[in-house]
């Protein structure tokens, strides 16, 4: 029996009555793309079709992934310590590094201003076993309102949901040794990602001193992925979605031609996303600009971008829930899976494993655990159905008052605008989730995975 991931995702599933009979079908979970005409635009870029990068067999290579956005990805204290993973192959460089080394160093952003090359030295001084790092305690090098508890870490979620997926393939740890860094920035819009900017230099370095240790350590070097999480900002932004879509592909392109600069690595750097968003009822004046996007850049896999983990809200900085509601880490362990897949030419976005229907009732296995369904007709009006979830958590089971004559879930870029994505909408978790009291907001794009 599979493993269950330790994340819960929430989905609509809009389940349709036929005025036909019953029989019985079987589909692969192959998405017919009739659901995604808002999003559809062409925005050039690799196809996931180009070779797959595989990096098993590589044990005397290091891998890098290089974490883009939130700008806590690796924690924010050389204090506090703890092992995040049981992988022994995984590494960071000497320090943690926030918005400017300041939580990790204990100095003040003007100290580190006066001699940046002096802290970035201590920085890239060498490698050491990656491990997640909490607050410490100390309100003057607190450079971002954030609770001093928290951990925050995808960067570690990632070589987690690496390791669990290379363990259920039958090794003993991830067969090849993993770099992890952050240079991202948390809050800032994807502008702030170009060439020539305080973030692409930051990456450039990592890159060159990753390089550079490697080789000191007798291993060769390459970048496997860059890992997109970024998107509150332009949420206050009027722009399309299919802007923020073309904006992430030529990201994509920047960053995948200073990989091979600095490498010389014919390989293409893996790209995975998860959708980050916020929430109206905690800001009314959001909008949904960065998961529409990142979906639009991703649904039709002709970007090279994969998409893993869907979106989930942002609660005010400052207050003990920030980002702990469902835990950033938990979201990392997806991305690192969705990585997995994508190096061993498994990868589908979002994809149930197989959709079983016969007459009313109907029975969807998925890749990862699953809870909080919601039905509804193709007119808005929910079927009556009775919903049961297998006990490894895997496995849908519904029973409809009507046959059943298709199904799909996630969210619809035609409802309402009010009800598209938000918590006062129609995709809206509330109760108590991986330790969570309060209300959870999961959006995923509108998928048909059944038609009769």
């Amino acid at each position: 029996m599979k493993k269950a991931f330790a994340l819960i995702l929430a989905a609509v599933l809009l389940c349709t009555a036929s005025c036909g009979g019953g029989g019985s079908a079987v589909t692969d979970g192959t998405t017919t793309g009739q659901k995604t005409e808002l999003i559809t635009e062409t925005t050039g870029g690799g196809d996931m079709t180009e070779p797959v990068f595989n990096p098993d067999g590589g044990e005397n290579t290091l891998y890098h992934i290089i974490l883009l956005g939130q700008s806590l990805s690796m924690g924010y204290s050389a204090t506090g310590e703890v092992k995040p993973c049981k992988s022994e192959r995984a590494f960071m460089f000497r320090q943690v590094r926030t918005q400017d080394l300041g939580y990790c160093l204990g100095i003040s952003r003007e100290e580190y201003n006066a001699d940046p090359e002096k802290y970035d030295s201590m920085f890239y001084a060498g490698l050491k076993p990656l491990a997640e790092t909490g607050g410490d305690g100390n309100p003057d090098t607190r450079w971002e309102d954030a609770s001093r508890n928290e951990y925050e870490t995808p960067a570690s979620g990632v070589v987690s949901g690496l390791y669990n997926a290379y363990r259920r393939a039958g090794y003993d740890d991830i067969p090849y040794r993993v770099l992890v860094s952050a240079p991202g920035i948390g809050g800032t819009p994807m502008s702030d990602f170009g060439a020539g900017g305080k973030i692409y230099r930051r990456a450039e370095k990592d890159i060159e001193n990753g390089k550079r240790l490697a080789a000191e350590n007798g291993l060769d070097y390459r970048v496997l992925a860059f890992i997109w999480i970024q998107g509150e900002a332009e949420s206050y932004l009027s722009v399309p979605a299919v802007d923020y879509a073309k904006g992430l592909v030529s990201t994509r392109k920047l960053y995948t031609r200073l990989a091979k600069k600095v490498t010389g690595q014919e390989e293409t750097p893996e790209f995975v996303t998860y959708q980050t968003a916020t929430v109206a009822v905690y800001n009314p004046t959001a909008r949904q600009i960065a998961p529409l996007g990142q979906f639009a850049a991703a649904y039709d896999g002709k970007n090279g971008i994969a998409l893993s983990a869907p979106c989930y809200q942002f609660e005010p900085a400052g207050d003990n829930v920030h980002l702990t509601g469902i835990s950033s880490r938990n979201l990392g362990i997806l991305l690192g899976q969705t990585l997995y897949e994508r190096t061993h030419g498994q990868y589908r976005i979002f994809a149930p494993e197989k959709v079983t229907v016969s007459g009313r009732k109907a029975e969807i296995t998925f890749p990862f655990r699953v809870s909080g369904f919601v039905c509804r007709g193709k007119d808005g009006k929910a079927l009556e159905c009775s919903v049961s979830l297998s006990d490894d958590g895997y496995t849908l089971t519904l029973e409809c008052d009507g046959d059943i004559s298709e199904i799909s879930y996630g969210y619809d870029p035609h409802a309402e605008a009010d009800r598209q994505f938000t918590c006062g909408g129609n995709i809206c978790l509330a109760g108590k989730i991986t330790g969570y009291d309060g209300e959870l907001a999961l959006f995923m794009p509108v998928q048909d995975i059944y038609r009769s």
